[in-house]
């Protein structure tokens, strides 16, 4: 009888080829921590990247962090320097921004 048709080399056959799914499912699962924590690292450098920002802006600011927050928020238009309650505003204070200032009279969304 020959070898490679015999009921033992089946069995053999079917135990190596259930090894490999085996060693394939480890080594898929681990790739795929791999990548999900690549993920998270880069999440974390960004987070740790804005937070240094935001922070570096706010202890530049002479303002106070909230009204320097309103300032940045006001930035895009009048309607949102209204928003936050600093609509009229002078050269200077939080809110101005020479783009809001039409006529150039140091006075913006007026």
């Amino acid at each position: 009888m020959n070898q490679l048709n015999s009921p033992d080399a089946e069995k053999k056959l079917k135990a190596l080829r259930r090894r490999f799914r085996n060693v394939t499912a480890r080594h898929d699962r681990r790739m795929m921590l791999r990548r999900v924590s690549l993920q998270q690292k880069s999440l974390i450098c960004i987070f740790a990247a804005s937070f240094t920002l935001v922070f570096i802006v706010l202890m530049k600011s002479p303002w106070p962090a909230l009204t320097t927050m309103r300032h940045i928020g006001s930035f895009p238009n009048c309607q949102l320097a209204q928003f936050f309650d600093l609509a009229p505003a002078n050269a200077g204070e939080p809110g101005y921004y020479q783009k809001h200032d039409a006529d150039g009279d140091g006075v913006a969304c007026e």
